[in-house]
């Protein structure tokens, strides 16, 4: 239990509720912070490898200028690719830092991948499939806008995605239509779906805000 050693980063006046959870790869610990930086510590050491600016602050007002990862960053085949609140998604080399393209997207929400494919839940709720390799648009769901979607898990052919109404929706990987949902919570607040589902051996788990873990054996 004793420590041996600790990183820590600036946190601006004004900024999101939570922080981005490490993601610990090839000897690295990878976090993102509150200023908008992706950084890569040395696991052994704690020693900073490199940092790399993913969003930088503009604007007026504290509002205005907060630029919060609080996305886990996900790493694939070498890359990083990590999201800021304030409308950046970036691809970074995990070795050098470099990046490798960036594209205008906002959400405090996991990314996912599957094969060469991204996914993501923007701060509106809508659902996004990209490209992985150079960010471009392969489609966009909008129709459960502002229902507080969960990140998006994929689950073989479909993507399974929970909300404030404890609800879980399957879209297509295909298209992004919606093929179903089920009724998990309760329809108020105390049964929203706050994380993003989980799927283990054919079988999906999700839990609500007041408790209650539900497992759903998937098609």
């Amino acid at each position: 239990g004793e420590e041996v050693w600790a990183f820590e980063s600036d946190v601006p006046p004004l900024s999101l509720r939570g922080v981005s959870s490490p993601a610990a790869v090839n000897g690295g610990a990878i976090i993102g912070t509150a200023t908008g930086k992706l950084v890569v510590n040395i696991l052994e050491s704690g020693q900073t490898a490199w940092e790399q600016v993913v969003s930088a602050a503009t604007g007026v007002t504290e509002l205005e200028r907060i630029v919060d990862i609080d996305s886990q960053p996900l790493v694939s085949g070498g890359i990083i690719y990590v999201i800021s609140y304030d409308g950046s998604l970036a691809a970074v080399e995990l070795r050098t830092g470099r990046v490798v393209w960036k594209r205008e997207y906002n959400s405090y929400r996991r990314l996912t991948i599957d094969s060469s494919t991204l996914y993501l839940v923007d701060a509106n709720s809508t659902v996004y499939a990209l490209d992985s390799r150079n960010g471009v648009e392969m489609w966009s769901q909008s129709a459960l806008k502002k229902r507080l979607l969960t990140g998006a898990t994929p689950v073989g052919d479909y993507l399974v995605s929970g909300d404030e109404y404890g609800y879980l929706h399957w879209f297509s990987k295909e298209d992004g239509s919606l093929v179903a949902r089920l009724e998990v919570g309760d329809d108020d607040d105390d049964e929203s779906i706050f994380h993003a589902p989980v799927e283990a051996n054919g079988i999906l788990y999700t839990q609500t805000r007041d408790g209650k873990l539900v497992a759903v054996q998937t098609p």
